[in-house]
């Protein structure tokens, strides 16, 4: 992942007040570009996990959103917002859009998930247990598989064989990353929100995903 350091990100809070309902604990941060034949089936899967105290940003991106506000209309759950940003800002801009809006909310973490990909419905749960172990883990990933339009598997990073632990970064970048990305796409990861305060969020510049 690339960041770009910005201003501080405290700003795009709101202020405080009294009898304000707790924030969620996880944002799902979801942007979206011409998906309207993915997104149902992403969000169901967001609508099925074990941990609910949840809220997802559907961030929509090009010309019209008319087939997303659709399909959030449909499912009818006030947790899933969608923001259509009017015009094409492109895949980081739009990425960050929805990581803002997660963060904004008060999130303690940030969930990214890509339109056309669906969670298995523990995943939260899982994550959670894993990021929530010590306030220094930052970042959590677990396995993923590639899947087709109809959900055919064709590929496969099973980590299950490596134990779950959390490691310093620097570990982590001297061992794992030379050899291979066992973390994947962005909907491999989830980040404390607290993160985006250190590290900044997406250079929208490297307008790039291979």
């Amino acid at each position: 992942m690339t960041f770009n350091i910005r201003s501080p990100l405290s700003a795009v809070k709101g202020s405080s007040a009294d009898c304000v309902p707790p924030a969620p604990l996880v944002g799902i941060a979801i942007p979206a570009y011409n998906a309207a034949e993915t997104l149902e089936e992403t969000l169901r899967s967001c609508l099925a996990q074990t941990v609910t105290d949840w809220v997802a940003y559907v961030t929509v991106d090009g010309g019209e959103c008319g087939p997303e506000q659709q399909i959030v209309a449909r499912l009818n759950d006030p947790r899933i917002r969608l923001q259509w940003n009017g015009r094409c800002l492109g895949q980081f801009e739009n990425f960050n859009r929805a990581m803002l809006s997660c963060y904004a909310a008060g999130v303690g973490w940030i969930k990214l998930l890509c339109a056309d990909d669906i969670l298995h419905p523990n995943a939260l749960e899982r994550m959670l247990a894993v990021g929530q172990q010590g306030p220094a883990c930052g970042l959590v990933y677990g396995y993923y598989r590639g899947i087709d339009g109809t959900g055919r598997v064709v590929t496969h990073c099973d980590v299950s064989h490596i134990a779950t632990r959390v490691v310093p970064s620097e570990e982590y970048v001297l061992v794992a990353l030379p050899g291979w990305n066992p973390v994947g796409g962005p909907s491999s990861v989830m980040l404390r929100a607290s993160v985006l305060d250190r590290c900044g969020i997406f250079d929208a510049r490297l307008d790039y995903s291979g």
